[in-house]
C-alpha cells in the first residue's frame, strides 16, 4: 500500500512541479505542504557501512511530519527515526554499495544513489509529500595527482604521485601501498614510511630503476586502506617511456655555396663560410661537419655520423629513442662526412656547449637525420638534398 501511495505522489508532485517551473529547489513540494524535508549527511565513503544519517525537517505552519520513510528506487530502505526537527536512518539500509563500473558489466563500490524521502504530513495541506534527494558514496582513498608516463631517468619535479584519505567518521587502521611491474607481476610491499592520512611518490627519484625497470614496462603502484575487514585500493599506473627526440626540424641542403650550410636545431640555412650551422654539403652527394676557416678565425663542428640499417620515414617515425641513438652509434664506425641516398637514415653525435661563451659546459647530443628528395641539375652542377632531422641529451 505504502508503494502505491508513494507511485500516487509522484505523479501529483510531476503536475505541481510543472505548475510551479520556478521552483528550483527538488524538496520545494514539502514546502508546499508546510513542510521541507532535506538530506543533511549527502555524502559518505564505502566505510561508512553504519552511519546514521541526518535529515532536516522544517515547518513553515503547525505541520508536523509524522512518518518518514527512505526509498532507493521502488524499494522502501529504511523507516527513518523522527525526534524533533530532525530524522535519522543507518547506512545500513542502503548495503551493498554496488555501482556501474566505466566498463559494460563492471560493477564498483562508489557512485551515488537516487533516494526518495516519502513523509505523511499532520496538520498540513496535504497528508503525504515526497523529496527527492542524492547520496553519494566516495572512495575512502583517491589519488590527488597522477603520472600516466614517465621519460626514463627524468628527473622532472612534476612527476609527483599523491594520494589523501577521508572517511564520514570510520576509522582507518592501516594502509599498504606496493608495486609491481605489469598487470601479473608480483607486488613488494614498500609501506614503511608512509602515512594513513597522505602521502607522496617522487618518481624524480627514481625507485623504477632499483626496482629493476626499464623503457617499455609499467610501473604499478597499489595504495590499500583498510578498516577491520573493509578495505579500498587506488592505483597508479606509470608507463615508462623512452627518452625521446625534440621535435625536430627539416631543410634543405644545397651545392650552391648562398645556402650550403644548414643547422640541426632550427633547419635555418647559412652561405658558406658563415660561422653558425652543423653541417655544410660536401659534394659531389653528401654533407659533413662545417670547419671554416676565415681570417685566421676558425669554426668548427664536432659531429659525426654513422648509416643505420633502417630506411624511409616509417622507420624513421618510429625512431625516437636517445639511448638507443648512442647504442647505434657506438656500434657503427663514424665518419665526419657522408655521400648519401634518399631514404637513407643516419644517426649522429655531436657535442654542443650547453653553457656560455665564456664558461663553456660540453654536452654530447644524439640525434638522426633522414634523407629526402635529392635534386640533381645541370648534370650535378647543383644539387639539393631534402633532409628532416631531431635530436637530444641523455637524461643521465
Amino acid at each position: 500500500m505504502k508503494t502505491l501511495t508513494r507511485n500516487i505522489l509522484i505523479t501529483l508532485f510531476i503536475i505541481s512541479m510543472l505548475a510551479c517551473s520556478s521552483d528550483d529547489d527538488r524538496g520545494i513540494t514539502g514546502v508546499s505542504a508546510g513542510v521541507a524535508v532535506k538530506l543533511v549527511d549527502t555524502e559518505i565513503t564505502v566505510f561508512d557501512i553504519n552511519k546514521d544519517l541526518k535529515i532536516d525537517i522544517n515547518s513553515f505552519t503547525n505541520a508536523q511530519v509524522t512518518n518518514l520513510d527512505v526509498y532507493k528506487g521502488a524499494t522502501k530502505i529504511a523507516d527513518a527515526v523522527i525526534s524533533g526537527n530532525t530524522a535519522t536512518f543507518n547506512s545500513s539500509s542502503l548495503l551493498p554499495f554496488v555501482f556501474p563500473g566505466e566498463e559494460e558489466g563492471e560493477t564498483v563500490s562508489s557512485g551515488s544513489f537516487d533516494l526518495d524521502l516519502v513523509y505523511d504530513i499532520s496538520g498540513g495541506n496535504i497528508p503525504s509529500a515526497i523529496t527527492a534527494q542524492k547520496l553519494s558514496v566516495a572512495k575512502v582513498i583517491t589519488l590527488t595527482d597522477k603520472v600516466s608516463s614517465i621519460k626514463f631517468k627524468d628527473s622532472a619535479s612534476t612527476n609527483l604521485i599523491k594520494y589523501v584519505t577521508s572517511t564520514a567518521g570510520v576509522k582507518i587502521d592501516d594502509i599498504t601501498v606496493t608495486w609491481r611491474k605489469g598487470e601479473t607481476g608480483t607486488e613488494t610491499d614498500i609501506s614503511t614510511g608512509f602515512s594513513i592520512d597522505k602521502g607522496t611518490i617522487d618518481l624524480k627519484n627514481k625507485d623504477y630503476i632499483a626496482y629493476g625497470l626499464t623503457k617499455g614496462d609499467v610501473l604499478i603502484y597499489s595504495f590499500t586502506v583498510s578498516s577491520g575487514t573493509l578495505t579500498d585500493k587506488a592505483e597508479a599506473k606509470i608507463e615508462i617511456t623512452p627518452q625521446p627526440f625534440n621535435g625536430g626540424a627539416s631543410g634543405n641542403l644545397n651545392s650552391d655555396l648562398t645556402k650550403n650550410q644548414i643547422d640541426l636545431l632550427t633547419g635555418s640555412i647559412s652561405k658558406d663560410d658563415t660561422f653558425a650551422g652543423d653541417i655544410d654539403f660536401v659534394g659531389p652527394q653528401g654533407f659533413g661537419a662545417i670547419n671554416n676557416t676565415v681570417n685566421g678565425e676558425n669554426y668548427t663542428v664536432d659531429i659525426q655520423f654513422v648509416k643505420l640499417g633502417g630506411t624511409g620515414a616509417s622507420f624513421y617515425d618510429a625512431y625516437n629513442d636517445v639511448e638507443q641513438a648512442k647504442v647505434d652509434f657506438d656500434a657503427g664506425t663514424p665518419s665526419t662526412s657522408v655521400q648519401v641516398m634518399k631514404d637513407e637514415i643516419y644517426v649522429y653525435k655531436i657535442v654542443r656547449n650547453i653553457g656560455t661563451t665564456d664558461t663553456p659546459v660540453l654536452k654530447n647530443h644524439y640525434g638522426a637525420i633522414l634523407v629526402g628528395d635529392i635534386t640533381v641539375i645541370n648534370a650535378g652542377t647543383n644539387v639539393d638534398i631534402a633532409l628532416t632531422f631531431k635530436e637530444n641529451s641523455i637524461i643521465d
